[in-house]
Protein backbone atom coordinates (compact mmCIF):
# COMPACT_ATOMS: atom_id res chain seq x y z
CA UNK A 1 0.00 0.00 0.00
CA UNK A 2 2.42 2.91 -1.58
CA UNK A 3 -0.77 5.57 -2.47
CA UNK A 4 -0.77 7.31 -5.24
CA UNK A 5 1.46 10.64 -5.79
CA UNK A 6 -0.33 14.34 -7.16
CA UNK A 7 3.07 16.42 -7.93
CA UNK A 8 1.78 19.98 -7.84
CA UNK A 9 4.13 22.74 -9.02
CA UNK A 10 2.36 25.03 -6.85
CA UNK A 11 -0.76 24.79 -4.27
CA UNK A 12 -1.83 27.70 -1.36
CA UNK A 13 -1.00 24.44 0.87
CA UNK A 14 -1.00 20.55 0.41
CA UNK A 15 -3.13 20.29 3.13
CA UNK A 16 -6.21 22.50 2.05
CA UNK A 17 -5.75 20.08 -1.37
CA UNK A 18 -5.93 17.24 0.74
CA UNK A 19 -9.26 18.48 1.91
CA UNK A 20 -10.69 19.33 -1.42
CA UNK A 21 -9.76 15.78 -2.57
CA UNK A 22 -11.58 14.50 0.24
CA UNK A 23 -14.86 16.27 0.09
CA UNK A 24 -14.63 15.29 -4.02
CA UNK A 25 -15.13 11.95 -3.06
CA UNK A 26 -11.12 10.49 -2.17
CA UNK A 27 -9.94 8.88 1.01
CA UNK A 28 -6.55 7.88 -0.34
CA UNK A 29 -4.19 7.07 0.23
CA UNK A 30 -3.64 9.81 -1.51
CA UNK A 31 0.16 11.51 -1.39
CA UNK A 32 0.33 15.53 -2.00
CA UNK A 33 3.45 16.86 -2.85
CA UNK A 34 4.26 20.34 -3.79
CA UNK A 35 7.35 22.46 -4.94
CA UNK A 36 6.26 25.73 -2.61
CA UNK A 37 3.20 26.68 -1.27
CA UNK A 38 1.18 30.32 -1.18
CA UNK A 39 -0.69 29.67 2.05
CA UNK A 40 1.56 27.01 4.21
CA UNK A 41 -0.20 26.67 7.74
CA UNK A 42 1.56 25.03 10.94
CA UNK A 43 -0.20 24.72 14.07
CA UNK A 44 -2.45 26.79 15.50
CA UNK A 45 -2.90 27.71 12.02
CA UNK A 46 0.12 29.68 12.06
CA UNK A 47 1.99 30.54 8.20
CA UNK A 48 4.25 27.85 7.53
CA UNK A 49 7.07 29.45 4.75
CA UNK A 50 7.01 26.81 2.31
CA UNK A 51 9.96 28.02 -0.55
CA UNK A 52 11.27 25.68 -3.03
CA UNK A 53 13.46 23.26 -2.35
CA UNK A 54 11.78 22.62 0.95
CA UNK A 55 9.79 19.48 1.57
CA UNK A 56 5.60 20.18 1.50
CA UNK A 57 3.84 16.96 2.17
CA UNK A 58 0.37 15.50 3.03
CA UNK A 59 -0.95 12.19 2.99
CA UNK A 60 -4.83 11.81 2.99
CA UNK A 61 -5.96 8.49 3.88
CA UNK A 62 -8.44 6.18 6.16
CA UNK A 63 -6.73 4.50 8.64
CA UNK A 64 -7.95 0.62 9.65
CA UNK A 65 -8.41 1.49 12.79
CA UNK A 66 -11.10 2.69 15.43
CA UNK A 67 -11.18 6.19 15.52
CA UNK A 68 -10.21 6.83 18.61
CA UNK A 69 -6.65 5.31 17.92
CA UNK A 70 -6.03 7.65 15.12
CA UNK A 71 -4.90 10.83 17.99
CA UNK A 72 -1.62 7.70 18.36
CA UNK A 73 -0.70 8.59 14.86
CA UNK A 74 1.07 11.69 15.48
CA UNK A 75 3.73 9.88 17.07
CA UNK A 76 3.80 7.63 14.38
CA UNK A 77 4.16 10.81 11.60
CA UNK A 78 6.87 12.70 13.65
CA UNK A 79 8.86 9.20 14.12
CA UNK A 80 8.97 8.40 10.82
CA UNK A 81 10.28 11.64 9.01
CA UNK A 82 12.91 11.56 11.99
CA UNK A 83 13.74 7.65 10.83
CA UNK A 84 14.03 8.89 7.35
CA UNK A 85 15.89 11.98 7.48
CA UNK A 86 18.76 9.70 9.76
CA UNK A 87 18.74 6.84 6.99
CA UNK A 88 19.46 9.91 4.23
CA UNK A 89 22.28 11.09 6.55
CA UNK A 90 24.12 7.88 6.69
CA UNK A 91 23.80 7.51 3.03
CA UNK A 92 25.10 11.14 2.46
CA UNK A 93 28.34 10.23 4.04
CA UNK A 94 27.00 12.33 7.31
CA UNK A 95 26.28 9.46 9.51
CA UNK A 96 26.96 11.24 12.88
CA UNK A 97 24.11 14.31 11.76
CA UNK A 98 21.75 11.60 13.10
CA UNK A 99 22.31 11.66 16.64
CA UNK A 100 21.72 15.28 16.33
CA UNK A 101 17.95 14.32 15.37
CA UNK A 102 14.87 14.78 18.08
CA UNK A 103 11.42 15.05 18.27
CA UNK A 104 9.83 17.53 20.52
CA UNK A 105 7.03 17.03 21.70
CA UNK A 106 4.09 16.94 20.15
CA UNK A 107 5.20 16.76 16.93
CA UNK A 108 8.09 18.90 16.13
CA UNK A 109 11.49 17.45 14.31
CA UNK A 110 14.41 19.28 15.82
CA UNK A 111 18.48 19.24 14.39
CA UNK A 112 20.74 20.13 16.99
CA UNK A 113 17.73 21.78 19.39
CA UNK A 114 16.73 23.86 16.22
CA UNK A 115 13.41 22.97 14.36
CA UNK A 116 13.86 21.17 11.03
CA UNK A 117 10.31 20.26 10.75
CA UNK A 118 6.94 20.35 11.89
CA UNK A 119 3.52 18.03 11.46
CA UNK A 120 0.13 18.51 11.48
CA UNK A 121 -2.86 15.99 11.59
CA UNK A 122 -6.05 16.83 10.65
CA UNK A 123 -9.50 14.37 10.71
CA UNK A 124 -11.84 14.90 7.98
CA UNK A 125 -14.94 13.92 7.88
CA UNK A 126 -18.70 13.95 5.36
CA UNK A 127 -21.46 12.79 4.26
CA UNK A 128 -21.46 9.27 3.13
CA UNK A 129 -23.33 9.57 -0.31
CA UNK A 130 -24.67 5.81 -0.30
CA UNK A 131 -25.08 3.83 -4.51
CA UNK A 132 -28.23 4.57 -6.64
CA UNK A 133 -30.43 1.64 -5.27
CA UNK A 134 -31.22 -1.07 -7.53
CA UNK A 135 -33.53 -0.67 -10.55
CA UNK A 136 -36.14 -3.22 -8.79
CA UNK A 137 -35.03 -2.75 -4.93
CA UNK A 138 -38.18 -1.67 -3.27
CA UNK A 139 -38.87 2.00 -2.33
CA UNK A 140 -37.75 3.30 0.73
CA UNK A 141 -40.13 4.30 3.37
CA UNK A 142 -40.94 7.96 2.76
CA UNK A 143 -41.66 8.18 7.10
CA UNK A 144 -38.66 6.40 8.15
CA UNK A 145 -35.81 8.60 9.66
CA UNK A 146 -32.25 7.12 8.84
CA UNK A 147 -28.94 8.31 10.20
CA UNK A 148 -26.25 10.13 8.19
CA UNK A 149 -23.49 7.70 7.97
CA UNK A 150 -19.88 9.76 7.89
CA UNK A 151 -17.16 9.07 6.26
CA UNK A 152 -13.54 9.93 7.45
CA UNK A 153 -10.34 10.47 6.60
CA UNK A 154 -7.02 11.60 8.18
CA UNK A 155 -4.82 13.81 6.62
CA UNK A 156 -1.10 14.11 8.22
CA UNK A 157 0.96 16.97 6.71
CA UNK A 158 4.98 17.44 7.29
CA UNK A 159 6.81 20.21 6.06
CA UNK A 160 11.01 19.82 6.76
CA UNK A 161 12.98 23.11 6.10
CA UNK A 162 15.60 21.02 3.74
CA UNK A 163 17.72 24.04 1.84
CA UNK A 164 15.62 26.92 4.02
CA UNK A 165 14.73 27.90 7.32
CA UNK A 166 12.57 30.76 8.36
CA UNK A 167 14.83 34.03 10.18
CA UNK A 168 14.67 34.20 13.86
CA UNK A 169 12.14 37.13 13.70
CA UNK A 170 9.33 34.68 12.24
CA UNK A 171 9.64 31.85 14.45
CA UNK A 172 8.79 31.10 17.75
CA UNK A 173 11.54 28.37 18.42
CA UNK A 174 14.57 28.50 16.28
CA UNK A 175 15.12 27.14 13.36
CA UNK A 176 17.45 24.99 11.05
CA UNK A 177 17.43 23.65 7.29
CA UNK A 178 19.39 20.76 6.31
CA UNK A 179 21.43 22.92 3.61
CA UNK A 180 22.93 24.06 6.79
CA UNK A 181 24.54 20.89 7.73
CA UNK A 182 26.31 20.56 4.63
CA UNK A 183 23.64 17.87 3.31
CA UNK A 184 21.78 18.44 -0.02
CA UNK A 185 18.84 16.82 -0.56
CA UNK A 186 15.89 16.70 -2.97
CA UNK A 187 12.56 16.99 -2.07
CA UNK A 188 11.46 13.98 -3.73
CA UNK A 189 14.05 11.29 -2.29
CA UNK A 190 12.62 12.42 0.75
CA UNK A 191 9.56 12.00 0.33
CA UNK A 192 10.08 8.78 -1.29
CA UNK A 193 12.02 7.40 1.70
CA UNK A 194 9.43 9.09 4.17
CA UNK A 195 6.62 7.44 2.00
CA UNK A 196 8.46 3.42 2.14
CA UNK A 197 9.23 4.33 6.40
CA UNK A 198 5.62 5.28 6.96
CA UNK A 199 3.99 2.27 5.67
CA UNK A 200 6.57 0.15 7.24
CA UNK A 201 6.08 1.47 10.91
CA UNK A 202 2.18 1.70 10.12
CA UNK A 203 2.05 -1.97 9.48
CA UNK A 204 3.56 -2.64 12.82
CA UNK A 205 1.29 -0.04 14.67
CA UNK A 206 -1.51 -1.87 13.01
CA UNK A 207 0.12 -5.41 14.34
CA UNK A 208 1.18 -4.59 17.81
CA UNK A 209 -0.69 -1.25 18.89
CA UNK A 210 1.21 2.17 20.06
CA UNK A 211 3.58 -0.08 22.04
CA UNK A 212 6.90 -0.12 19.02
CA UNK A 213 5.96 3.52 18.05
CA UNK A 214 5.72 4.79 21.76
CA UNK A 215 9.60 3.10 22.91
CA UNK A 216 11.34 4.51 19.38
CA UNK A 217 9.38 7.60 20.08
CA UNK A 218 10.80 8.32 23.59
CA UNK A 219 14.42 7.50 22.63
CA UNK A 220 14.44 10.72 20.31
CA UNK A 221 12.53 12.73 23.12
CA UNK A 222 13.50 16.38 23.08
CA UNK A 223 14.35 17.34 27.05
CA UNK A 224 13.15 13.72 28.70
CA UNK A 225 14.16 14.32 32.56
CA UNK A 226 14.79 18.58 31.74
CA UNK A 227 12.72 20.97 33.15
CA UNK A 228 10.77 22.76 30.82
CA UNK A 229 7.53 25.28 30.26
CA UNK A 230 4.68 24.61 28.21
CA UNK A 231 2.35 26.49 26.96
CA UNK A 232 -1.55 25.41 27.81
CA UNK A 233 -4.50 26.15 26.68
CA UNK A 234 -5.00 27.20 30.58
CA UNK A 235 -1.36 29.48 30.79
CA UNK A 236 1.60 28.31 31.38
CA UNK A 237 3.17 25.34 33.50
CA UNK A 238 6.83 24.71 34.53
CA UNK A 239 8.07 21.52 35.29
CA UNK A 240 10.40 18.56 35.00
CA UNK A 241 9.47 16.53 31.63
CA UNK A 242 9.05 13.06 33.44
CA UNK A 243 7.92 10.87 30.45
CA UNK A 244 5.61 10.02 27.68
CA UNK A 245 2.64 7.88 27.59
CA UNK A 246 2.04 5.92 25.09
CA UNK A 247 -1.39 8.27 24.15
CA UNK A 248 1.42 10.54 22.99
CA UNK A 249 0.53 12.80 26.67
CA UNK A 250 3.22 14.51 27.72
CA UNK A 251 3.70 13.52 32.15
CA UNK A 252 5.51 17.21 33.83
CA UNK A 253 5.83 17.17 37.40
CA UNK A 254 5.39 20.65 39.25
CA UNK A 255 7.50 21.56 41.70
CA UNK A 256 4.33 21.37 43.76
CA UNK A 257 4.52 17.62 42.96
CA UNK A 258 1.68 17.11 41.05
CA UNK A 259 1.91 15.00 37.81
CA UNK A 260 0.05 16.67 34.80
CA UNK A 261 -0.80 14.64 31.81
CA UNK A 262 -0.74 16.85 28.96
CA UNK A 263 -2.59 16.09 25.65
CA UNK A 264 -1.82 19.14 24.22
CA UNK A 265 -0.02 22.16 24.40
CA UNK A 266 3.61 24.06 23.07
CA UNK A 267 6.62 23.47 24.51
CA UNK A 268 8.27 27.20 24.82
CA UNK A 269 11.69 26.16 26.81
CA UNK A 270 13.46 23.33 27.67
CA UNK A 271 16.69 23.65 30.20
CA UNK A 272 20.10 22.54 30.19
CA UNK A 273 20.88 19.07 31.43
CA UNK A 274 21.78 19.76 34.95
CA UNK A 275 19.56 23.33 35.93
Amino acid sequence: MSGRLLLLEDVDSTQAEARRQFLAGGNGPLWILARQQSAGVGRAGRTWASPPGNLHLSLLFAPQAPLKHWPQLSMLASLVVCKAIARLMVQAGLPGLREALALKWPNDLLLNGRKLGGILLETVEAPHVPAAPAADAPPPDAGAERPVAMRRALIIGWGINITHAPPPEEVRWPAISLAETGMQLHPLLLFETLRDTFWRWYQVWQSHGGRNVHQAWRRRAYGLGRRMSLHTGQGTLAGTFEDIREDGALLLRTDDGTLHALMAGEVSKVMPEGE
